[in-house]
């Protein structure tokens, strides 16, 4: 069986430090985000992750009857997880009345880091449990 690239056209067209770039600001929040799934998912069925990708194949087929929800939460953990984590930051800052103190470029490293974890959910919400996938026709 011939290896299939999956690697879309823009990225193989990038120069090099562009690609060099995106990877240092995107990859660990895209990591995180598919590590959490992974440890959501294995609580309930095999899962695998897909370096290729930076995806998670979770496996619901040899799954011994999950509930109805655990799809649903798979799906959703980084969200839930970051929002929680956010909570907890806004939270701590209302109780404390103190900020961590941190450089400016740090800050935005966070919280781009933040974004990419939390918000790469809105790429999971493609595949619904039930409803065929939209790719699928």
């Amino acid at each position: 069986m011939a290896w299939e690239n999956s690697t879309p056209a823009w990225w193989r067209s990038s120069p090099l430090v562009v690609q060099v770039v995106l990877l240092v600001v995107f990859l660990p929040g895209l990591l995180a985000h598919e590590l959490t799934h992974m440890v959501a998912g294995a609580i309930w069925t095999d899962v695998d992750l897909v370096l290729d990708d930076v995806a998670v194949d979770i496996h619901w087929e040899d799954a011994e009857a999950p509930p109805w929800w655990a799809p649903v939460f798979v799906n959703l953990s980084p969200f839930l997880f970051g929002v929680g984590v956010a909570y907890a930051a806004a939270l701590g800052v209302y109780v404390t009345g103190s900020v961590v103190s941190m450089s400016l470029p740090v800050l935005a490293y966070v919280l781009i880091q933040w974004f990419v974890y939390t918000l790469a959910v809105l790429g999971d919400l493609n595949w619904t449990p039930g409803i065929p996938d939209r790719d699928a026709a």
